[in-house]
């Protein structure tokens, strides 16, 4: 991985001391959390500001494409078939949700009280506790003939933003308020 405090000037730091991959990261809690997308159950984390990494307990073996941190929760999403989103309190000790409403995950956020997810088919998900969710497929958001599920997430100023990896053509924005 690499460190910037001013993302001009980067320095190199040794998140693993094997050839990893790591796609998911977040910061919270006092801590650099980062999961393995190598389909290995690697997570580490870092308490002193990505010098030195331990490992992390519980990760599954799954490819890791996003993670974030909320409201006290660390929610790490990836692809691998039915199955759940990875949570953790401390981004130490990871354990899956109870939900059954899953897929190939690639985006999650959390802001104004929700945490809002994306899969591959494309349903968005939206849940407070990640034992119930409400399911919105893409049809009735997105009517796109191609969409192919939210790539990337991120919440800011009160608003979710989600980007598409299928082609949109013939749609452009349109104002919310």
């Amino acid at each position: 991985g690499w460190l910037s405090s001013d993302g001009i000037n980067w320095t190199y730091t040794q998140i693993n001391t094997t050839n990893q991959g790591y796609k998911a990261a977040a910061y919270g809690d006092g801590k650099f959390v980062t999961l393995s997308n190598e389909s290995n159950g690697i997570g580490r984390y870092s308490t002193d500001g990505g010098v030195t990494w331990s490992n992390c307990t519980g990760v599954r073996n799954y490819s890791y494409r996003a993670m974030t941190y909320g409201n006290g929760l660390f929610v790490a999403v990836h692809q691998n078939e039915n199955e759940r989103p990875t949570i953790s309190t401390d981004g130490i000790t990871w354990t899956e949700a109870t939900s059954n409403n899953s897929g190939y995950m690639n985006a999650v956020a959390y802001g104004n009280g929700v945490w809002v997810l994306w899969n591959n088919y494309p349903q968005l998900l939206v849940t407070t506790d990640f034992v119930t969710f409400h399911q919105q497929v893409n049809q009735t958001l997105f009517p796109f003939p191609d969409y192919q599920g939210g790539q990337t997430m991120k919440f800011h100023h009160g608003h979710f933003l989600t980007t598409s990896s299928g082609p949109t053509p013939g749609y452009s924005w349109a104002s919310h308020n």
